[in-house]
This record gives structure tokens, sequence and C-alpha cells, in this order.
């Protein structure tokens, strides 16, 4: 059990570790799915759920994954907050992925207020961000802005540079549609600076053609902290 509750929060690696932890996590599979059927509280089993998910996303497992991570959400109201938070985010993507808007809308909106209550602006920029999706494919252009605007603002706060550009992006898609390509154009061209800059293909992809976003344009996972200076 604990060598599962340390290898699921790996799954959420963002960059070009992406292959290694994707063949890990289809060996692993079947040993994270007894782990699941196995946990011995709510708690243990919203850790899997939560680190889960993506891989389940990036895999097309949209059907399981929704139903382990309402599974694990069931009867589980007075588990940790911030696992609820990162669970609920969960069950929002993979439901916005097979189409279910308002299952999607409804979990979005759960995960924000438990990650609110619970202090993980992380999981609150990140629900801002489905949203912001969400109305995007509703064509509701003025709901989609002000919800990636809050992602955004999030992500000023937090000083995460990956998370501003992509909030950035959505929020320039969101921009555009409302005909206001001059400022979108701009908003995309400091993005596609970013990119460039730093050598983020998948980003330079979206910034060159911010329609064809895949779930790797969503935030998946805290930026690990910056060590400290080391002084001279």
């Amino acid at each position: 059990m604990s060598y599962c509750l340390d290898l699921v929060p790996q799954v959420q690696e963002r960059g070009p570790d992406q292959p290694r932890w994707l063949a890990l996590f289809d060996a692993e599979h079947d040993n994270i799915r007894a782990a699941l059927g196995c946990a011995p509280d709510p708690d243990t089993r919203l850790a899997i759920v939560g680190g889960m998910w993506r891989y389940w996303w990036v895999r097309g497992h949209l059907h399981e994954g929704r139903t382990r991570i309402l599974t694990a959400l069931a009867g589980a109201d007075q588990a940790d907050g911030d696992l609820r938070a990162k669970a609920l985010y969960g069950a929002a993507g993979l439901s916005w992925a097979a189409g279910a808007l308002d299952d999607a809308r409804h979990h979005a909106e759960a995960a924000s207020a438990q990650a609110k209550r619970s202090g993980n602006t992380f999981v609150e920029m990140a629900a801002h961000t489905c949203l912001g999706e969400i109305a995007m494919q509703e064509r509701d252009w003025d709901a989609a802005k002000r919800h990636h605007e809050q992602a955004l603002t999030i992500a000023h706060a937090n000083t995460w540079p990956i998370d501003v550009v992509t909030s950035e992006l959505n929020l320039a898609g969101a921009i555009m549609e409302t005909g206001d390509l001059g400022t979108a154009r701009r908003m995309l061209t400091e993005v596609l600076a970013y990119h460039r800059e730093n050598g983020i293909t998948e980003g330079i992809g979206f910034a060159s053609s911010p329609s064809a976003k895949s779930p790797t344009a969503w935030p998946t996972t805290p930026p690990r902290p910056r060590p400290s200076p080391t002084p001279s």
C-alpha cells in the first residue's frame, strides 16, 4: 500500500518524462487497482484516485476513472479536505473529457469550494480552468473569461510561471471568441515567446493553435518549490 501511495503522485509530473511515467503506470495499473480494493480508509482511497485521474485521462480510461473517483468520494464527507478537493478536480476533468459537462461543472464547483476551505490554491485555480473550458464549450465567452481570469490571478499571486502562461493561453482563446483579436494576438505572442525560450514544444503548439488543446494544457500538479539560493 505504501508503495502505491508513494508512486501515484508521480503520474502528475509534467514535461519530457511523461513517456517514462506512462510506461511505469501501464505496468503498475493492476497493482494500483488492487490497492484501491483493499485500501483501509477513505483518505487512502482519495489519495490514490486523486493522483491517478490524469493517467486515466491520458490513457482514455474515462469510465473507470470516474467510477473509481466517485466510489472513493462516496461516504467520505469527513475525509481530509485537501484530498477531497483533489479527487473532485479529477472527477471534473474526467467528466469534461467524457463530454458530461453538467457533471463536470458540478464537480469543478465542488472542487473549487472545497479547495478554498482547505487552502489549496492550486486546485482552486485548476477548478476555475475546468469551469472556463466548460463555458468555452457552451460558447459562454463571458463566463469563460471570468474563470480564466480568476485562474490567472491565482497563478500570478503564487508565482507559478507555467500556470500563468497556461491561464493566459486559455484566456486568449476566450478573448479571441469575443472578437478582440488584437488583445488575443498580443497574449498569444507572449505565451509563444515563453515556451520558445524554455523549449516547451507542447506549449509552442498550443500557442500557435490555441483551439487545439489537449489535457496537458490543463493544470495538473503544483510546481515544486524552488530551492533557496545558496549563500555565497
